[in-house]
Formats: C-alpha cells, sequence, structure tokens
C-alpha cells in the first residue's frame, strides 16, 4: 500500500482495507474516498484520491488536518511529486490509458497553496 514518511519519522500510509490515509490507528481524514499515491514536503502530504466524479489531487496538512484539493479531473490522476517551489503530477483522461495519451503537469507550489 501506499505510503510516506515525514522530518519526524511518522509513517503515513492507506489502509487496506478503508482506503483511508493513516498513521497509526486513526484515519487522517474520514471520508468516502480512496486515497493513493502518497507524497511528503514538509507538514503537507501530497495524495490522490478517487472521487465519483473522478480523481482529486489534495494537499492535506498533518498539523492541522486540513486538507485543500488543489485539481480535480473527470479522468485520472497520479505520482504526484513536490519539489522546491513547485508540484508535478500526471494525467490522462477517462478514454485513454496512460501509456496512449497521457500529460505531465507542474504548477507553482508554496506553503500557503
Amino acid at each position: 500500500m501506499p505510503y510516506a514518511i515525514d522530518r519526524r519519522g511518522r509513517t503515513w500510509f492507506v489502509d487496506a482495507v478503508s482506503g483511508l490515509v493513516r498513521s497509526g490507528v486513526s484515519p487522517l481524514i474520514e471520508t468516502v474516498h480512496n486515497y493513493g499515491d502518497l507524497a511528503m514536503s514538509g507538514d503537507t502530504l501530497f495524495c490522490v484520491r478517487e472521487d465519483v466524479d473522478g480523481d482529486e489531487l489534495v494537499a492535506i496538512d498533518t498539523r492541522t488536518v486540513a486538507a485543500k484539493v488543489l485539481r480535480s479531473t473527470a479522468g485520472f490522476i497520479a505520482s504526484p511529486r513536490p519539489g522546491t517551489r513547485a508540484l508535478a503530477w500526471t494525467q490522462w483522461s477517462q478514454d485513454a490509458m496512460p501509456w496512449d495519451a497521457c500529460e505531465v503537469w507542474i504548477a507553482e507550489y508554496t506553503k500557503a497553496g
């Protein structure tokens, strides 16, 4: 299952049964979504969550447990990768397979969003 380790050494992972992000026993956020593709940057956990309307790229502040949807698509998102002042991810439509028509997106990103 997907996991990420923060700078304090805590492990964040996707629970195989519920699909929720956890660090220890309790889920980070109680939702009806399934999460995946975890990546840490400072106190921010970037992840992809599946919604009935498509995928969402989400940033979760692990200190406040506040989640912010950064990108929504009717298709699919994968592999968020934070950089110093940017965030990259791959994206493709629901009508294509990623090996047929995948795009790499890059956006400016700071702690303020």
